[in-house]
């Protein structure tokens, strides 16, 4: 069973053309990528997926200073930008994108500026999660869940000393990487 990867893409560019994106999209929307490939003119864009790989939902977000195309995927075991870069070559548009893969603990982004995708750190424990911009908003998260009045050590060693004090309670401190 694969560990599924959810990856959010906001597409910019002209605004014809990422309505027409939009809509090609969403005639093949509830097939797998094979058929969004096949709906922009290329089948061989794909062969390199998991018959698995989906687009999820495709929507034309249009705000008074931009318009974008957001675009969630869901693939299996690791993001793949392949028919993203495909669709963005081919209309001249561009992309910024945020995958999650909870499993592996595994957060990635390329928006360095943080300006769509703002969070950097997930502090996550069985009863929830919190996701923080800042680096110090999350350790305080972190602080006040695992019940001390400070940290003395490095984040990742109050971590694996508290994971191994409370086998029933997991914590984990996770930041998202840049690429």
């Amino acid at each position: 069973m694969p560990n599924w990867v959810t990856t959010d893409y906001l597409l910019f560019g002209n605004t014809n053309t990422l309505r027409e994106v939009g809509e090609k999209i969403k005639k093949g929307y509830y097939g797998n990528y094979q058929h969004i490939g096949k709906e922009f003119g290329n089948a061989e864009v794909d062969k390199e997926y998991d018959v698995r790989d989906t687009v999820e939902d495709c929507e034309l977000l249009e705000y008074s200073d931009e318009v974008m195309l957001q675009i969630t995927t869901s693939t299996a075991n690791s993001y793949s930008h392949g028919l993203i870069d495909f669709i963005c070559a081919k209309y001249g548009l561009n992309y910024i994108f945020f995958s999650e893969n909870a499993a592996d603990e595994l957060y990635v982004t390329n928006d360095y500026k943080g300006r769509y995708f703002p969070d950097r750190y997930i502090v996550s424990q069985f009863n929830g999660e919190c996701w923080h911009v800042t680096y110090e908003q999350a350790v305080a998260d972190l602080i006040d869940r695992i019940g001390v009045k400070y940290l003395a050590w490095k984040v990742e060693d109050a971590v694996d000393d508290y994971n191994s004090k409370h086998t029933d309670d997991y914590v984990s401190f996770i930041e998202v990487k840049l690429v």
